[in-house]
């Protein structure tokens, strides 16, 4: 076997075992589709296998005249459906049983259905096919890590053409020549992953061989074949393949034609000893790449166990600077109500009671704090009002801040124009007679030229009332209504009064 072919194998072997699936390479090669007909198995204990190649496992083992139903073929192979003795196996934590174990449900993906039978319980690296969730597969037992199934649609056997006979037609001969067996049977491309064909021995050799004088050489053979006959009903890894290698090489002859077949039976056995020791390499790697993947499992499934289940992220129903409510004393009208106010704009942005007793809210007077609980629009508020069940203290000196103060500008006083005086009518000119002399400066009447402007002066306005306390308005139930900073803000002012 090339060392390019056993790389192959064992990637296949160990990417299978790993994953509990294999890449489309290490699947059985699909054959040549051929018209379904039925075959009669012609010999004893034939093996069929999980594959076409003498390398491929033994699944079972079926004898004439049981009948086989071939779908297809592949150099000397018949694709079959599962005959008796043979079962499909997949992993166990893929599967869902039923309470009986009787059916379960494929609970992933693209899961590989192996090869298995009777002669096969535990090793399976050869793909039958694979399934999707919820495919429902009918159980039959356990092997190790896998239940054995009925095959699914799409899992098939193979066994050797040579001892199938369709059904009705004579047994074909079954006699071949040693130089036949000798030549290794045509290879599929590595990526299917077939080897060559070792495991079957081929039939008898020449009749015609000289014979010597005593135990002739051809009997030596020929009693060396026998053995090497029973010695390959046995199963792969008993087979005892140095003595037997032993035994033709100490066959000694001077016959030409018996030394070529004695030489092509030695290159044989130590072709098929060099196939069995890299199959046990890669069965060993596999079997260890399998044990490091429940390792593994078992390693997850213990940090799985010790690490807590996630917690939900938790949000406030509404946070702020909790402070008491002058509108929701509390006694017969209901439970009494605090007011949250949002420390940026200094607004009131929910109501919080605690009904229940189970917080003592007046505690958490003063301080900024969150609050977890269940929350309503009170439509006539215009406000949550929030049930409290836990409370957090974001900070326990929590600050409202100030109303904003008016700003006072005085405004320069500037008189307006005096109005100008009527025109009189003219009047007839009298004669003018002295005026009485009155006193100086008294008695005189004021007039519009002669009377002294009074200059009065613009007073500034005064604010009249101030909010003396840091705590936020609050207004009454038939009086809230969403008010704009500047409209809360607003200060009064006394008229302006000129002196």
């Amino acid at each position: 076997m090339s060392t390019k072919l056993l790389a192959s194998v064992c990637l296949v072997a160990l990417t299978a075992s790993a994953y509990g699936q294999a890449s489309p390479a290490a699947t059985q090669p699909a054959g040549e589709a051929v018209a379904a007909w039925v075959g009669v198995v012609s010999a004893t204990n034939v093996y069929v296998r999980s594959g076409p190649g003498e390398t491929a496992y033994p699944c079972a083992q079926i004898s004439s005249p049981e009948k086989v139903n071939v779908v297809g073929k592949s150099e000397g192979w018949l694709k079959i459906q599962p005959p008796k003795g043979c079962f499909s196996v997949i992993r166990k934590n893929y599967v869902q049983a039923d309470e009986n174990t009787k059916t379960g449900l494929v609970t992933t993906d693209n899961i590989w259905v192996r090869a298995g039978g009777d002669l096969r319980s535990a090793d399976f690296w050869a793909i039958q096919s694979r399934t999707t969730t919820g495919d429902k597969v009918e159980i039959l037992g356990s092997a190790g890590d896998y239940y054995k199934i009925v095959p699914p649609a799409g899992a098939f056997f193979w066994i050797s053409a040579r001892y199938v006979k369709p059904a009705g037609q004579a047994e074909p001969s079954e006699m071949e020549t040693a130089g036949a067996a000798a030549r290794p049977a045509a290879t599929q491309p590595v990526e299917t992953v077939v080897v060559p064909q070792k495991d079957k021995l081929p039939t008898t050799v020449p009749t015609d061989l000289p014979k010597t004088g005593g135990e002739s050489a051809t009997e030596t053979f020929r009693a060396a074949e026998k053995a090497l006959r029973a010695e390959f009903a046995k199963p792969l890894e008993q087979r005892d393949y140095p003595a037997m290698l032993a035994r033709y090489q100490g066959i000694s002859t001077t016959d030409g034609r018996l030394k070529t077949y004695i030489n092509i039976r030695c290159k044989f056995i130590q072709e098929a000893m060099n196939d069995r020791n890299e199959l046990q390499a890669v069965s060993e790697m596999a079997k260890t790449n399998d044990q490091q993947q429940k390792d593994y499992e078992a390693r997850r499934a213990e940090l799985q166990k010790q690490t807590p289940p996630p917690q939900a992220i938790r949000t406030f129903a509404a946070k702020g600077v909790l402070a008491e409510s002058s509108v929701f004393p509390g006694g017969s009208v209901g439970p009494k109500r605090y007011i949250l106010v949002d420390p940026a704009s200094g607004q009131v942005s929910a109501y919080v009671q605690c009904a229940s007793g189970a917080v003592d809210l007046s505690q958490y007077r003063g301080m900024t704090i969150g609050v977890f609980g269940q929350k309503h629009l009170d439509r006539n508020l215009v406000r949550y009002i929030v049930e409290a069940e836990e409370i957090v203290v974001i900070d326990a000196a929590g600050k409202i801040p100030a109303p904003p103060r008016p700003i006072i500008r005085v405004r320069p006083y500037t008189p307006a124009e005096a109005p100008q005086e009527p025109k009189q009518p003219a009047k007839q000119e009298q004669p003018q007679t002295a005026p009485a002399e009155q006193p100086s400066g008294e008695g005189v009447p004021l007039t519009s030229q002669n009377q002294p402007q009074q200059q009065t002066q613009e007073i500034p306005k005064e604010q009249t009332q101030e909010q003396t306390q840091d705590q936020p308005r609050e207004t009454s139930p038939q009086q809230e209504q969403p008010k704009s900073q500047s409209q809360e803000d607003e200060p009064s002012h006394s008229q302006e009064q000129s002196h």
